[in-house]
């Protein structure tokens, strides 16, 4: 009895409003612009969190509308918040705009060190169009001159595969297949440094001349899937809306070189009608292809006599007898077509 108890507080906060803004930075110059010269993103997650970072509790989650604007109206003035945005699909992290006195310390993330009454505006984030394209063609480079000429085709169903790493350093694998015209295109690519290949040899064909398109880069030498290695283009530099054009994959058909040890009867150098082939006689065939590698092969003749060696490069070669066949004498060698 007679006591006063006092000083039972109940303190309160004002509500401070947090908003910002979600664009595409066409121009990449760092700074939200009016439309249309920059765009706007709906649609994208923004979180809103106790701490100096994303790791603290989290007070409230919206998305942007449809101008790519987001409002948190519920925060108390005074204390500290962190803006975390999820990066939205198909863009790549472009730099965050924090308000007045705010602070960006980690990508897609904006913290505001205690909270203003007045509250807090301008909380940007900006965003490049994963938009880059690279294209390029598979064709039967009939001369092996490494130019598409207006008579030569292209080859359909060849897989072209696409490897690299964009500006923010995540690897970038696409894989496609070349259309009826032997066309292919790698689209919506964000900037970056790229890779294409031909990971394996069209069917009926051997590797030809690789020639890298309109931004340049590095092409494997021609012959290279002989070795197993894939022929590619490597070191396409994509910036932002970049295309990389012509990135084609040259393929020559196979050469062949034939002919026949014949018992020539009369020694006119000629098979005529009642003479026969020769069976089991070795043939050596040397030469050098036309990427400067040096040919060796053997075979036998067949029960005619004849004997073929297929699936060669382009190139100058010769073919040998080395052993006279047994019960022979040397007779008239004959040059083919060629």
């Amino acid at each position: 009895a007679g006591q006063q108890a006092t000083g039972y507080l109940f303190g309160e906060l004002g509500i401070a409003p947090i908003s910002g803004t979600v664009y595409i930075d066409l121009n990449r110059n760092g700074t939200l612009d009016a439309l249309p010269t920059d765009g706007r993103i709906p649609g994208v997650v923004i979180t809103l969190v106790r701490g100096t970072d994303c790791s603290g509790a989290v007070v409230a989650t919206t998305t942007t509308d449809a101008a790519g604007n987001y409002a948190f109206s519920g925060a108390a003035a005074g204390l500290t918040y962190t803006i975390c945005q999820a990066q939205p699909a198909g863009y790549l992290q472009g730099g965050q705009n924090p308000g007045a006195g705010n602070a960006s310390n980690a990508a897609n993330a904006i913290t505001i060190t205690n909270l203003a009454v007045a509250g807090s505006t301008g909380n940007h984030f900006g965003e490049v169009a994963s938009n880059s394209v690279i294209t390029g063609r598979v064709w039967l480079d009939t001369d092996n001159g490494g130019t598409v000429n207006g008579s030569e085709a292209g080859i359909a169903g060849v897989v072209v595969e696409l490897t690299g790493t964009d500006v923010a350093g995540n690897a970038v694998t696409r894989s496609t297949t070349t259309d009826a015209s032997g066309n292919y295109r790698f689209e919506a690519l964000p900037p970056g440094t790229y890779a294409v290949r031909e990971p394996t040899q069209p069917t009926g064909t051997l590797d030809g001349r690789t020639v890298p398109g309109s931004n340049g880069g590095s092409a494997s030498a021609p012959g290279a899937a002989a070795g197993g290695t894939p022929s590619a283009i490597t070191g396409i530099v994509l910036g932002v809306s970049q295309t990389s054009a012509e990135n084609n994959f040259g393929e020559i058909p196979p050469a062949l070189l034939a002919g026949r040890v014949y018992a020539d009867n009369n020694d006119n150098g000629s098979i005529d009608a009642a003479e026969t082939g020769l069976a089991g006689v070795a043939i050596t065939l040397t030469g050098t292809d036309d990427t400067g590698a040096a040919v060796t092969r053997s075979t036998s003749t067949g029960a005619d006599g004849s004997y073929v060696f297929a699936d060669l490069r382009p190139g100058s070669y010769a073919v040998t007898e080395p052993t006279q066949p047994a019960g022979t004498v040397n007779g008239r060698t004959t040059p083919g077509t060629l």
